[in-house]
C-alpha cells in the first residue's frame, strides 16, 4: 500500500506518462484510420446525395402518375398513400374557437379533432355571409419499397 506522497506522486507520474503514450499511439491510430477511410467517407457522403436525388425524382414521376391517372399501385412496388390534412387560416379558427368559448388562443390539436370530425361545422359569419373557414385537403405521398429488389422487378 501507497502511503507517502513520494509514492503517490511517482504512480500519478507513472499513469501520466502511460496515458500520454496510450493517447498519442491511440490518436495516430485515428488520424491514419480517418485518412485511409476518406475515399470511402466522400464516396458514401456521394452517394447519400444522388440516392436522395433519385428517390426525389422518381417519387416527382410517381405523383405526376397519379395525377394524371389516379392510379395509386404502380409498377415496382411504388404505391401512393392519401392523407388529409386540414387547411385554415389561424385567425378565421382563433376567432372561431374565441366565438364558441375554447379558447383565448388557438388549441390547433383540439381544434383539428372538431375540424376532422365535422369541417363543415366551422363557420364564421362576415356581413351576413357564412364561411367554412376548413377545407379538407388529400395529400398524397408516394411511398417506395425498402426492398432494393422490388424496385427492378418488372
Amino acid at each position: 500500500m501507497l502511503t507517502t506522497f513520494e509514492d503517490l506522486a511517482a504512480e500519478v507520474a507513472h499513469y501520466r506518462t502511460e496515458y500520454a503514450k496510450h493517447k498519442a499511439a491511440l490518436d495516430a491510430l485515428y488520424q491514419a484510420w480517418l485518412t485511409e477511410t476518406q475515399p470511402l467517407g466522400d464516396a458514401v457522403s456521394e452517394l447519400k446525395d444522388l440516392l436522395a436525388d433519385a428517390e426525389s425524382r422518381l417519387r416527382e414521376a410517381a405523383l405526376n402518375t397519379y395525377t394524371a391517372t389516379g392510379a395509386k399501385k404502380l409498377p415496382h412496388g411504388i404505391g401512393i398513400r392519401v392523407t388529409t390534412k386540414l387547411a385554415y387560416d389561424e385567425a378565421q379558427a382563433l376567432e372561431w374557437a374565441k366565438s364558441h368559448g375554447l379558447a383565448l388562443k388557438l388549441d390547433a390539436k383540439s381544434f383539428e379533432k372538431i375540424a376532422k370530425a365535422d369541417p363543415n361545422s366551422l363557420t364564421l359569419t362576415y356581413t351576413g355571409e357564412v364561411v367554412n373557414i376548413v377545407q379538407v385537403v388529400e395529400v398524397p405521398t408516394v411511398t417506395l419499397p425498402t426492398d432494393t429488389a422490388k424496385l427492378l422487378e418488372a
